[in-house]
């Protein structure tokens, strides 16, 4: 061949090889190792996002472009390949783009030319960008891991079998653990070599619907485990072509466990049911939005309302909202505190008032049961042991009582007969006047002591302040206790308010207060009333029922005979009792604890022989804001202006006193003593009169049937209604009969005078 034809010849394959790199998509490097020159296609810059030539085709501006994650691996293979003098060279890296961004690079090269010795002189190669497959293979390496996983970790035991020959082909360690196997054991054996299955027959049924292709849904199996003991599981399988080859994937639940819980748990409830079927209580759960959830009665004639009338509907919806609100507020402290509850309330059921003992626990973050129990013939015998134990108090304080009305009596008494001797004294007089009326004030007292502590029935809970009533307590106690007993008084008025019933209050300081009495009527002695407030904490707490909190304490303190200590557990039973037959009955202690715990209080007691003894009788503060204390408001006596009043009250010198005072006060009066004369007076000229007095308990006709006759002739007459006592008026019946104005015997000038007036006016 002559110079002419090689020349055209390599022209020819210069133009071949032009096309090549313009058509490829790889990018082409040439390296001369004699000369150190190396050289990049077009493609090679393009494809990193430069322009052809960016950059000088050198060995350090290719190892600067690699990633610095990969540049140590990438040097390392190029220097291995020189060093071996391997002929084929292969690496994979990811090369630095122009906006900064990496591209997967695989870089192959030959040695096409070596000297004598076999050094490289010349070797030529490519750069592929495989950015998409690697991104392929690093989202599928992943997704490898996260099913090996998922596969290995799951709680579920997981399996794949052969379905050609039924062989473990892999299996999870909680498959292996529920059959009693390690993985490695299960691999390449079968179900049958295994022990597994309990029951040949569902082996037979497991196989022949996953042979027709017809997967299998939780169902419930019995497997035999290594030791050979049942078990119980759920377990799901179907058919899936795996590299070509059919498998079962398998799925299990071991459930033993569980089964054997709801077993339990059936049991249980089948007790609780049994149980529940025969409690004479009404049970109730509630939700923390204030709904009936569900109701249980032994009787279903018991409930107050029907249960479906119950059941979905709010407590506001189905109860008083007086009574609404009280529960609501009980079910949010039970949720709140997690602890029970306790509380009585008042149900109108069927026209009858009924009394419940209600005890509310939580049952959950959500819901509380109530638990309802009818005490009203409790409530009706207690109030019954509580009059009789008062009346032994009465009977106890009487001699004392006695003393006090004379000590009264006798100034009366006496500045009486001293204005008739001395009828020109205007000095005797006027002082004998005001001394006889303090002697009637304190009468007032210590009667309204009296009735306070005698009356029958008990009053509302509400926010009240204890040391007014122990105030009380002292006068009565003063005046009834011998003068050989030093009583001593400790009381801070600064205590919060509790919620009590303050007439059951006097009840529980008179009746410890006449114990102490009698176990230092022989010697004398001191009786200390202690009030004031304490801070309940865990470890200071007297009993380990008490809750922490705020409390204020009664302690009432003697220095009398005490009480030993085998017995001051049984103080507080009924009828139990250290006295003699004539010095008490055994009630006042029980009825005391009863009524302490009914107004969610404790009492305790310290007791040693000859040392006296203490009790210690604690409520809470009341979470309720406080009460204002009253404040005394004296007045002066209001004038009339010749208003006329019909006065009636069958004690003759009641009827002339008020007539005289009245017509001072300018009112023009008419004073009967017979409500029967009166009615006749009335109705001969109904409008003559612009107001009626009448007293309540009167011979022949009482104040209301007197009323409900002047009614009939004149409706709108404004009536005031006095009585020393009576327990037939209250304010129901004031509203009933449209009574103005009740009024307690004996009242002063002061508040009879402006009570007319309110009312006229």
């Amino acid at each position: 061949m002559d110079d002419q034809s090689q020349n055209e010849e390599i022209k020819q394959i210069q133009k071949v090889l032009g096309v090549i790199l313009d058509t490829t998509t790889d990018g082409i490097w040439t390296w001369n190792f004699t000369t150190s020159v190396m050289t990049f296609s077009p493609r090679y810059y393009t494809m990193l996002g430069y322009e052809p030539d960016a950059f000088s085709a050198t060995y350090e501006n290719w190892l600067n472009l690699i990633h610095p994650d990969d540049r140590q691996q990438a040097k390392a293979v190029a220097d291995h390949f020189l060093e071996t003098k391997s002929i084929v060279y292969h690496n994979v890296f990811r090369l630095r783009t122009k906006s900064g961004d990496y591209r997967w690079i695989r870089s192959r090269g030959k040695v096409v030319e070596r000297d004598e010795s076999g050094d490289i002189l010349l070797m030529i190669g490519n750069h592929e960008d495989i950015t998409e497959q690697k991104i392929a293979e690093i989202k599928m390496e992943e997704s490898q891991k996260k099913y090996a996983a998922f596969f290995h970790t799951n709680p579920a035991g997981l399996a794949i079998t052969s379905l050609k020959d039924g062989r473990v082909i892999e299996v999870n360690e909680s498959m292996a653990g529920f059959c009693g196997y390690t993985c490695s054991e299960c691999i390449g054996k079968t179900s049958l070599e295994l022990g597994f299955w309990a029951e040949p027959v569902e082996r037979e049924n497991f196989v022949a619907a996953l042979s027709k292709g017809v997967p299998l849904r939780n169902r419930h199996m019995t497997y035999l485990n290594r030791a050979g003991e049942r078990r119980e599981s759920i377990l799901s399988a179907e058919v899936l072509t795996l590299d070509g080859e059919q498998c079962i994937m398998t799925a299990m639940f071991d459930i033993t466990e569980f089964e054997k819980s709801s077993q339990a748990l059936k049991s249980i409830k089948s007790r609780n049911e049994a149980m529940i079927s025969v409690m004479p209580d009404l049970l109730f759960m509630i939700s923390r939005d204030y709904r009936f959830v569900e109701c249980h009665a032994s009787d279903p004639a018991d409930f107050i309302l029907p249960r479906e009338k119950l059941v979905g509907r709010t407590l506001r919806q189905r109860l008083p909202l007086d009574l609404a609100i009280l529960n609501e507020q009980y079910v949010d402290r039970t949720l709140e505190m997690r602890k029970r509850h306790q509380y009585q309330l008042n149900l109108d059921v069927e026209g009858t008032l009924r009394t419940f003992e209600a005890r509310m626990v939580p049952c959950d973050e959500e819901h509380v049961v109530a638990i309802l129990k009818d005490i009203s013939s409790d409530v009706k015998m207690e109030e019954r042991l509580n009059q009789a134990q008062k009346m032994e108090a009465i009977g106890t304080l009487a001699g004392g009582i006695a003393h006090d009305f004379n000590n009264i009596l006798s100034p009366m008494l006496g500045y009486a007969e001293l204005i008739e001797m001395v009828p020109n004294d205007q000095t005797i007089i006027q002082n004998g006047i005001k001394e006889i009326s303090k002697a009637g004030i304190r009468a007032k007292e210590l009667i309204n002591q009296i009735l306070s502590f005698s009356r029958t029935r008990q009053q509302p809970v509400a926010p009240i302040y204890l040391h007014t009533i122990i105030k009380e307590c002292l006068k009565l106690l003063r005046s009834s206790i011998p003068t050989t007993i030093d009583i001593r008084k400790n009381i801070d008025e600064k205590c919060g308010a509790v919620m009590a019933d303050p007439t059951r209050v006097h009840q529980i300081i008179m009746n410890l207060a006449t114990n102490a009495f009698h176990a230092m009527e022989d010697n004398g002695g001191v009786l200390e009333i202690i009030y004031k407030c304490v801070d309940v904490k865990t470890e200071n707490r007297h009993l380990p029922e008490m809750l922490p909190g705020r409390y204020v304490t009664i302690v009432v303190r003697d220095t009398g005979t005490g009480i030993e200590k085998g017995l001051q557990q049984k103080i507080f039973e009924p009828y139990f009792t250290t006295k003699t037959q004539e010095k008490g009955t055994g009630l006042g202690l029980s009825m005391v604890n009863s009524i302490v715990k009914s107004m969610s209080g404790y009492i305790t007691v310290e007791s040693d022989i000859g040392k006296g003894a203490s009790f210690y009788i604690y409520f809470p503060v009341a979470e309720k804001p406080q009460l204002e204390l009253p404040s005394e408001r004296k007045v002066n006596p209001v004038r009339g202006n010749g208003e006329r009043i019909l006065l009636v009250d069958d004690d003759p010198a009641i009827t002339k006193m008020m007539k005289s005072l009245l017509n001072l006060l300018g009112y023009r009066m008419t004073a009967m003593e017979s409500p029967v004369e009166a009615l006749k007076v009335f109705s001969q000229s109904p409008q003559s009169f612009d107001l009626l007095v009448t007293d309540m308990t009167m011979p022949q006709m009482t104040g209301l049937q007197l009323l409900k006759n002047i009614r009939e002739i004149r409706p709108e007459l404004p009536v005031i209604v006095a009585s020393g006592f009576n327990t037939q008026i209250n304010e129901k019946r004031c509203r009933e009969y449209n009574i103005q104005c009740y009024m307690k015997k004996p009242y002063t000038i002061d508040e009879i005078s402006e009570k007319i007036k309110l009312i006229l006016t």
